[in-house]
């Protein structure tokens, strides 16, 4: 039986990833992404009220999760992301909630002057690369969907851990079953 803390050495991961990275910082989206990285499996969440949670995680700094406010408790409650906005789609679905997220990036990113952020391109909704694409002068958004994937693949000694209680339950499962068939 393995102890969980809840992150698996996951956060720890991935900061130590991003810092070793050309990124300023990394624009998560896509509903595996997201809760892989902030350890959640809210899956009827994703898209609530046409907001779909999106984390930006800095080079140097905690990561920020941005979603609906409607789920935002079940986030903090959850998540071990511990900073969590929210946004909300205003009347007739203006893309206006986006500018939190662009002032939060263009912040922590151009500090330095022009910086880049890694985007998936595979997942990025639409409405949130066109805000982006408008500020090419001060951020450059590269395709980090191989990054992400990597992240994914390379598990953490704690992730090994957990799989391979989990292959033992099934597989005592399984047997448990079939013993009595």
């Amino acid at each position: 039986m393995i102890k969980r803390n809840g992150r698996l050495g996951i956060v720890e991961k991935v900061s130590e990833a991003i810092r070793q990275s050309n990124f300023n910082g990394v624009l998560i989206t896509g509903s595996d992404n997201v809760r892989y990285l902030c350890g959640t499996d809210f899956t009827f969440f994703f898209g609530t009220c046409g907001i779909q949670p999106v984390i930006f995680w800095p080079k140097m700094g905690k990561p920020v999760l941005f979603c609906a406010s409607e789920v935002k408790d079940s986030f903090i409650n959850r998540s071990w992301i511990e900073n969590v906005a929210t946004v909300d789609l205003p009347a007739g679905g203006s893309s206006t909630h986006l500018l939190r997220i662009k002032k939060l990036i263009r912040s922590t990113v151009t500090s330095a002057g022009k910086g880049s952020v890694g985007v998936d391109m595979d997942r990025i909704p639409y409405s949130l690369f066109e805000t982006f694409s408008g500020m090419a002068e001060e951020i450059e958004l590269v395709d980090c969907s191989l990054w992400l994937k990597t992240l994914h693949i390379i598990k953490t000694n704690e992730e090994i851990a957990l799989l391979e209680d989990i292959a033992y339950r099934t597989d005592h499962g399984i047997l448990g079953a079939a013993h009595h068939v």
